[in-house]
């Protein structure tokens, strides 16, 4: 089954807030439940306070029995920054990531940015794989970050986006 990228849109969200939800319980163990709707009103309120200056990619893909689109992955970018990236753990490793990677590079340059950051937890060692692949290195910096409660340190990743990106 293929998939498609395209330019997220309000009616995205209840799905990008589901996916997110499902992304942070299959990676954190910390976190005590699956509870989408969280995310979904967060990423609504976001979304709209931040449409104009931000860029949701989404990916979809047809669900084979029903034909309809299913979300499979979603990226957003915006102040220079990877704000998220993910992948429905079904599709981890069959080119979502870097297709969203991509969209999300070109976005960050329309934008007007040369450079850009993310930030990640630092034992979350398949997405850093996964920036170190992409061209991502390490800034040196370090943040507590509040996560449903739990206290995180994450570790920051810079990237050049005039670079040539590196082939998937």
């Amino acid at each position: 089954m293929s998939f498609v990228i395209t330019r997220g849109a309000a009616a995205d969200i209840e799905g990008v807030g589901s996916l997110h939800a499902l992304s942070r319980f299959k990676t954190y163990r910390f976190l005590s439940g699956y509870r989408p709707e969280v995310y979904a009103d967060h990423w609504r309120a976001r979304f709209e306070a931040e449409h104009e200056n931000h860029r949701l990619h989404v990916a979809t893909a047809a669900d084979s029995d029903s034909g309809a689109r299913e979300l499979v992955g979603f990226a957003y970018v915006g102040d220079g920054r990877l704000h998220a990236i993910h992948a429905h753990p079904d599709w981890i490793g069959r080119g979502v990531g870097p297709a969203l990677m991509s969209a999300a590079r070109l976005s960050l340059r329309e934008l007007g940015f040369a450079r850009a950051s993310l930030w990640v937890l630092d034992d979350n060692e398949r997405a850093c794989r996964f920036y170190e692949r992409d061209g991502w290195v390490l800034s040196g910096q370090t943040r507590l970050s509040e996560i449903e409660g739990v206290m995180t340190r994450q570790i920051e990743y810079v990237c050049d986006l005039h670079e040539a990106e590196p082939a998937p």
